[in-house]
């Protein structure tokens, strides 16, 4: 979606990190600190100079990462929606509704077979003023999982290209067909955070950061719904001295679902970045 666009303009590297894409599955091994190292390596071997590093959710959350322990080899930091502290050990327990996603995923997809039917079926919307979540009906998720599996018998090079889906769509079941499910387990009982401290890493960042903030509520039952919050995003801004932050109405990963709204917030901050 947006990657066409800056391509045009930059010299990009699109770098799945372990346990998600074409990369090792390393399951035990999954922390910022220990996909931190990954990054700043492949920034050191690889890129070799200064670079923009960019990500989205949890991708979001390494990118300040870099910006923090690999000083010199960033030059500035996209942070897309980053769950910087409500999905952390022990917070995460609290956030109910995000909490139920990363079970839900466990429970379905951490199977010797995914059940992308029973993941789908699962899925809920909490509704204002009612505990109860408002579940996908089952037959749009038979139909899913059906639409999956049909398009992989047929064209087996485009697995996931599916008919009549959205792009964004066929990303999402890109995602959950083939990440390590053990990167979502180590999210909820804390391994993914073990040796991270999100405030004294927003303090050692000097360089400048961009910081996209998505849609979120909060539910009386489930807790936050979105990534971040009002005072998760002040007490970012509080310890970052060099940070714009800019709002959209847009689910979480902004880039698919407002792309024009992501190029141009993007494009204003790296302008700003050459006066």
């Amino acid at each position: 979606m947006v990657m066409p666009y800056f391509s045009k303009s930059y010299h990009l590297f699109i770098v799945d990190i372990r346990g998600h894409g074409k990369s090792s599955r390393t399951p035990g091994q999954y922390s910022y600190n220990i996909i931190g190292q990954d990054l700043k390596e492949f920034l050191e071997k690889v890129v070799k100079k200064p670079a923009i590093v960019s990500g989205l959710s949890s991708g979001a959350i390494l990118s300040l990462w870099l910006a923090a322990n690999a000083p010199e080899n960033v030059l500035a930091a996209i942070s897309e929606d980053p769950p910087l502290f409500s999905s952390m050990y022990p917070r995460i327990k609290e956030e109910k509704f995000m909490y139920r996603l990363f079970e839900t995923a466990i429970e379905t997809l951490g199977k010797p077979k995914r059940d992308i039917k029973g993941f789908f079926a699962k899925q809920g919307i909490p509704v204002e003023g009612k505990e109860k979540l408002l579940r996908m009906p089952a037959f749009i998720a038979s139909y899913r999982a059906m639409s999956l599996e049909l398009n992989k018998k047929i064209r087996p090079a485009r697995k996931y290209d599916l008919l009549n889906a959205r792009f964004d769509q066929r990303a999402g079941l890109k995602f959950i067909s083939e990440y390590d499910v053990d990167f979502s387990k180590a999210t909820i009982d804390g391994r993914l955070v073990q040796g991270f401290d999100p405030q004294e890493t927003l303090k050692k960042i000097k360089c400048p950061v961009l910081l996209i903030h998505a849609y979120w509520s909060r539910h009386k039952t489930w807790g936050l719904l979105g990534a971040l919050d009002e005072n998760d995003v002040e007490k970012i801004r509080s310890m970052v001295k060099d940070i714009k932050v800019v709002k959209v109405n847009a689910i979480h990963d902004v880039h698919l679902a407002k792309p024009k709204i992501f190029i141009k917030a993007v494009n204003d901050f790296l302008q700003s970045l050459d006066k």
